[in-house]
């Protein structure tokens, strides 16, 4: 089972447009090297092309968005092609934006099962 979240990229947007940005070891988000992400259990070639071609356009100036899980981990609720692309290149560091807790109920709009 997959836990998809919709996560209204608009309201995220403007919700941290000024907020400071931080830099943070790659390593913490080693955690998402062995899940499933964008929904895709496995990669086929089409469904991978289309994944690939965003994390080579991904622009790395932009901070990843992040919150804290409860197994005080980070959640990504945007910037996973700039996560990927940041391993690709071998990064150390990323640079994120921490939303605090109190407003992930305004920019998570549901999850939902596949």
């Amino acid at each position: 089972m997959i836990i998809m979240r919709h996560i209204n990229e608009k309201q995220l947007w403007d919700l941290t447009v000024d907020m400071k940005s931080k830099k943070v070891p790659i390593s913490e988000f080693n955690h998402f090297k062995d899940q499933v992400v964008w929904g895709e259990e496995y990669f086929s070639f089409g469904n991978f092309l289309p994944h690939a071609l965003r994390v080579i356009a991904a622009n790395l100036c932009f901070p990843i968005i992040v919150i804290k899980n409860n197994d005080d981990k980070w959640s990504v609720l945007d910037g996973m092609h700039r996560l990927a692309k940041a391993y690709a290149y071998g990064h150390t560091e990323v640079s994120v934006i921490e939303l605090p807790e109190e407003y992930s109920d305004v920019v998570v709009v549901g999850d939902y099962y596949e």
